[in-house]
């Protein structure tokens, strides 16, 4: 999940999904009064995605782990990679720095016990990166 940065719209997808959706925090609020007032729309088509992050310039950021990579989708619907790094094993939570630096974690989940039986490196990587221009 992600909110915007005025706190007017909700960011959503499924973890192994492939469609984001979208509702108004105003809906969201309307809701215990009226459920029918909070209709989620569809908002993009992406991939598999951990974690999301919304900067400054309204760009989502995704955690994709199928790659080992960090993508951003546009307001016009089209993902761009970003980065992409063998040591981004399942990139998961986005966070921003007061320096404006994106901090993100790589929780290594696809190599743990629950799919490597004999798996013993409980680690985790923290990356820091400066946000596009």
């Amino acid at each position: 999940m992600a909110l915007s940065n005025d706190g007017k719209t909700l960011y959503w997808k499924a973890l192994t999904g492939k469609t984001m959706y979208r509702i108004s925090t105003e809906a969201l609020q309307k809701a215990s009064q009226d459920p029918s007032a909070a209709k989620p729309e569809k908002y993009a088509d992406t991939e598999p995605t951990d974690g999301l992050w919304i900067d400054d310039q309204n760009r989502i950021y995704l955690s994709t782990m199928q790659n080992n990579s960090i993508k951003i989708l546009s307001s016009d619907g089209k993902v761009t990679p970003l980065l992409e790094d063998s040591r981004l094993r399942w990139p998961d939570t986005f966070a921003q720095g007061p320096d404006g630096a994106i901090y993100i974690t790589a929780s290594h989940i696809q190599d743990s016990p629950w799919f490597h039986q004999g798996w013993t490196d409980d680690t985790f990587t923290l990356f820091k990166f400066a946000p596009p221009k």
